[in-house]
């Protein structure tokens, strides 16, 4: 399971160049490098993993 994507790629790719279009006026982006998108996916484990470990050994809801 470890292995296994977090992030939809095709949500994050959209994501990415909807927001392109908000902030960067005038650049046009139509793709999304790959290793962008794994980045963000090591990016988004670690974080989470660091959440758990300093999250209080406390009650049963993970608040993050």
């Amino acid at each position: 399971m470890a292995n296994k994507n977090i992030l939809n790629k095709k949500h994050t790719h959209q994501f990415i160049i909807d927001q392109v279009k908000l902030l960067r006026k005038g650049w046009t982006c139509t793709r999304v490098s790959g290793e962008y998108i794994t980045m963000l996916e090591y990016h988004l484990r670690n974080k989470i993993m660091g959440d758990i470990q300093r999250h209080p050994t406390k009650g049963r809801t993970f608040i993050g």
